[in-house]
C-alpha cells in the first residue's frame, strides 16, 4: 500500500503542476475565469482515496496475479477463447 500511496503521489503531483500551468495558459490566452483552488486538494484526495482501496483490495495476491487475468475466465463468464486468422491482408 505504501508503493501504490508513493505512486499515486507523485502522479497527482504532476498532474497539479499540469493543472495549474495550463490554467495560467487558458487563462492568459483566452480570458477563460481562473481554476477554483479547491478543485486540486478534492481531486488529490480522490486519487488517494481510490488509489489506496485498489491497492487494500488486492493486497492478499501475489504481484503476478494481479497483471494477469484468472485461468479460465474467459470460459467462466461461457465464452470461448478463440483466435482469429487473417490472411492476406
Amino acid at each position: 500500500m505504501l508503493e501504490s500511496w508513493i505512486i499515486t503521489t507523485a502522479g497527482a503531483a504532476v498532474g497539479v503542476v499540469l493543472a495549474v500551468g495550463l490554467s495560467v495558459w487558458l487563462v492568459n490566452t483566452f480570458e477563460l475565469p481562473r481554476l477554483d483552488w479547491r478543485y486540486l486538494p478534492a481531486g488529490v484526495v480522490t486519487l488517494w482515496l481510490v488509489g489506496q482501496l485498489a491497492a487494500y483490495v488486492r493486497r492478499d495476491a501475489p504481484p503476478a496475479s494481479s497483471r494477469r487475468p484468472r485461468r479460465g475466465a474467459s470460459e467462466a463468464m461461457g465464452r470461448r477463447a478463440t483466435c482469429v486468422r487473417v490472411d492476406g491482408v
